[in-house]
């Protein structure tokens, strides 16, 4: 099964030749587990929750995984999000595109392109 998160994490280190693949597949896991967590907090998030409690939200799931490089982080946020690497502070843009957009995002990510157009 192909595993777009990994291919992403791939893609973006094709200018290192000496990769290595086994550390790819485990920032692919850790990416998987932090995006998971992302989506079950956002769920839980209250309607009323303003901007700074939104981005707090992307701040805690985050440092879980990658508190040794939030910038990494981020960067897949926003990839996901907007296909760039820098955007707008996330809980702001949450606010406006609204939360069940943002979780559709991620979600449609996690899911496995192939076997998504197989089931449509």
């Amino acid at each position: 099964m192909a595993d777009p998160i990994a291919a992403f994490i791939y893609t973006r280190r094709l200018v290192n030749e000496d990769a290595d693949f086994s550390e790819i597949h485990q920032q692919s896991i850790e990416v998987r587990n932090c995006l998971n967590l992302l989506i079950e907090n956002l769920s839980a998030c209250p309607d009323s929750a303003n901007e700074s409690e939104i981005q707090s939200i992307y701040y805690e799931a985050g440092k879980l995984h990658f508190a040794k490089n939030l910038r990494y982080w981020f960067q897949v946020i926003y990839q996901i999000l907007l296909r760039q690497n820098d955007g707008p502070r996330l809980g702001q843009f949450t606010q406006l595109m609204t939360i069940h957009w943002v979780i559709g995002q991620i979600q449609d990510c996690l899911v496995d392109p192939w076997q998504k157009n197989l089931t449509t």
